[in-house]
This record gives structure tokens, sequence and C-alpha cells, in this order.
């Protein structure tokens, strides 16, 4: 079973992801963090920064596949670079029967979506915080994580207005 939480950068997705596979047990549940499934750049960043951010689908099917039990690393992203830097070998995770992946936007193939928001004062908020603590600038991209969240679901992606 895939539970899939998304939304917007700090409306509390990877809180409530936690949350919910601590709630299953760890026997039960596992929480697949997915800030790391991004599409990678593939040329200048200026270029990259223009359009709406996407997941590597194919990626994160890959890991979601490995059977029940298998120790694995999620995979690693470089936000500066906006590079992947290695498709396993970060966050150590143990799969287990329910797999609760929080990432941008909605993985195609989930059992179960649930799609979470706030108020942008209170994401901005929990943004600049979390850059302090990861020595990001996320808060700079502002525009870019919200022309994200714009995109046309008729472009295989999720369109909120929230």
């Amino acid at each position: 079973t895939i539970i899939r939480v998304f939304g917007a950068s700090g409306a509390g997705k990877s809180a409530i992801a936690k949350a919910v596979a601590e709630l299953l047990g760890a026997r039960r549940a596992v929480r697949v963090p997915g800030d790391a499934i991004l599409v990678p750049a593939d040329g200048p960043l200026d270029a990259y920064w223009q359009r709406p951010l996407s997941c590597d689908w194919p990626l994160l099917t890959d890991v979601l596949a490995l059977p029940d039990g298998t120790v694995t690393g999620v995979p690693e992203f470089d936000f500066e670079r906006c590079a992947c830097v290695s498709t396993t070998g970060g966050r150590e995770v143990i799969m287990r029967p329910v797999r609760v992946v929080d990432t941008l936007l909605p993985y195609p193939e989930a059992d179960l979506r649930v799609h979470v928001s706030a108020p942008d004062d209170l994401r901005r908020e929990r943004i600049t915080a979390r850059d302090v603590v990861w020595g990001s600038r996320v808060i700079d991209r502002w525009e870019h994580l919200e022309q994200t969240q714009r995109v046309d679901p008729s472009a295989g992606v999720f369109a909120t207005n929230a």
C-alpha cells in the first residue's frame, strides 16, 4: 500500500507522513522521504528555475517496488546544484507493507493521496526556519515553488489554488 502525502513546501507534509508511519508502527509502515525524487536540471540552472519542478516517477517506482524488509537508502539530491547525487545512499529505510511518501506532487500510483495545505505566511515561516537548520536558501525560490503548485493537471501533475 502506498500513501502519498503531498502539497506545497512548508505545508507540513513530512510531519504528517512521519506521524502516519509512526501510528501504523515500524513493522507495518515506513516513511519514504520524497524530496530527493526531483527531476534534476538538464542544463543551466537559470532555465531550470523557469519551469515547474517535476518528480522522477520511475526512480520513485523503483524504490517503492523493493520487497518488504529490504534495507535501502533513499535517493540523494543536491538542492543547490539541482542534481541527483545518487539513486540510493541517502537516509536509510526498511521497506514495509505500507509506504508513506511525502513530496510536492502526488505520486500517480498511490493507493491513497492526502493533500496537505497551510496558509502562505505559515509556510514562509516554516521554510525560513528550515533554511536556517539546513543551511539552504529555499525561501529565495518561493515563486518557483508556487509555480510548481499551479501546473496544469492535464500535464500529468497536480494543480491547486491553495
